[in-house]
């Protein structure tokens, strides 16, 4: 099943997320060879007119338009995230500067989407990563840099926190919550095109799955941005051709994933509840 919290939450989550997954639609890169994302391509140069490589190679992610390939590499269990493969734009953590902007047109994030990310110790203190839709609006089937729209993930205003950025790498917008080193995190954005207004909410996956509070003085535990122009909420999401990822060196993302997160049982009680549902079904 094409879930991407089936494999992350175990087995067991397969049955008790069943009818959220018939919705949904994830790039995971397990099936992805380790090594760079884009194989064959040339080196990064331009930031327009970047092609797509095969979809049966490397999942048909489009050349970077910045100065990385990307990498996929492979990654170890953290709390509720288990290990697998990932993509992170260095070969190595500590390599600064770097960057992966890519698009793919396999998946289209929509309104409502999440996707699993992680924070080094020593990577890029003012890295970032974010995750958004695209649209070609130039029509040449090429991806451009300029044509991503408003990206959710971390960002780095001042100081590095959980938030938003404009489209085509416009303005940041931060929340009151930094990533702790080493942490795997869930990110789950909804997306109102009435409103253009972005909300986040985001799990630490490696604390057991527990809902941070993005904004300590709203009654909400999530992080909400209303754009004041279409031009920085990028395309509307039903305009969207598909997805766009962002990674700064060592940050690394997993399972990109159409729908939300299922609530309100919260990661950690599901995952248990379906570990019993197992252990019955087995008896």
């Amino acid at each position: 099943m094409n879930f991407a919290g089936s494999r992350r939450l175990g087995a067991c989550t397969i049955v008790m997320l069943s009818a959220a997954a018939a919705h949904s639609a994830t790039i995971d890169f397990d099936n992805y060879t380790a090594g760079s994302l884009t194989q064959g391509s040339t080196t990064p140069l331009a930031t327009t007119d970047r092609s797509f490589t095969t979809p049966g190679n490397q999942g048909g992610w489009s050349d970077s338009a910045s100065d990385s390939k990307g990498w996929v590499y492979n990654t170890s269990s953290s709390g509720l995230y288990a290990g697998g493969k990932a993509v992170r734009a260095s070969s190595s953590i500590t390599v600064s500067g770097i960057n992966y902007i890519g698009a793919n047109k396999g998946l289209n994030p929509g309104s409502q989407y999440h996707f699993d990310c992680y924070w080094p110790a020593d990577g890029t203190p003012s890295g970032e990563l974010q995750v958004g839709g695209w649209k070609d609006h130039d029509g040449d089937g090429l991806f451009d840099q300029s044509e991503v729209g408003l990206g959710a993930g971390i960002v780095s205003s001042g100081s590095t926190r959980f938030g938003f950025r404009a489209a085509s790498f416009g303005s940041r917008y931060i929340s009151a919550v930094a990533p702790i080193f080493n942490h795997w995190y869930r990110v789950q954005v909804e997306l109102d095109d009435a409103t253009l207004t972005a909300t986040m909410h985001v799990w630490d996956l490696t604390a057991g799955g527990t809902l941070l509070d993005l904004d300590p003085n709203s009654p909400a535990t999530s992080f909400s941005k209303t754009f004041n122009t279409l031009a920085e909420y990028g395309a509307l999401s039903s305009e969207f051709e598909g997805v766009h990822m962002r990674l700064t060196s060592g940050n690394a993302i997993d399972n990109i994933s159409t729908g939300l997160v299922p609530e309100p049982a919260g990661l950690g009680a599901i995952a248990v509840a379906g570990m019993a549902l197992m252990r019955r079904r087995r008896k």
